[in-house]
């Protein structure tokens, strides 16, 4: 007899809207992504957004590993190694650079920062992913970590 227990269902994958410019992503949102074989994107499941764009769906869970701390400071080459060695051993076996954008709420100043998106396409333990993620907050001095979770970002913090 089967066991109605045992059976995992794959979550579906998280729509995202890739934009064809910069400028087209910032008349749609303050904050996106621009990565290498993937294009300027940003998760959402807001119709408005995804219509001003192509559409595409993402299952993958990754972790955004950042190049500088909060106060602007560059984060040693060492450093960041050591958080790809983590994210390896987690499964997240693919590595692609990036660069994340956002938009400062007090100067509406756009800002850019370079990003290693370290993922793969199978499951992971979402609780060590939020652990390192928590890791990388505290020692390269952030005030959040983007995780992807099944395709829908998360910005992680500390509680």
């Amino acid at each position: 007899m089967h066991n109605p227990k045992l059976i995992i269902f794959a979550p579906a994958p998280h729509p995202r809207v890739v934009f064809r410019s910069v400028a087209e992503a910032l008349q749609a949102s303050p904050f996106f992504i621009e990565e290498e074989g993937v294009g300027i994107w940003l998760s959402t499941d807001d119709e408005r957004l995804l219509a001003k764009g192509k559409l595409v769906k993402s299952a993958r869970n990754a972790i955004h590993i950042p190049s500088l701390e909060k106060n602007g400071r560059q984060i040693q080459a060492e450093v960041i190694a050591d958080f790809c060695r983590q994210a390896e051993m987690l499964g997240l076996n693919k590595i692609s650079r990036a660069t994340g954008y956002w938009t400062l709420s007090e100067t509406g100043v756009l800002q850019a920062e370079r990003v290693i998106i370290a993922y793969t396409e199978k499951r992971v333990s979402v609780e060590k992913l939020r652990r390192l993620a928590s890791e990388i907050i505290r020692v390269a001095n952030q005030e959040a970590v983007a995780i992807e979770i099944s395709g829908q970002i998360e910005h992680w913090r500390e509680k």
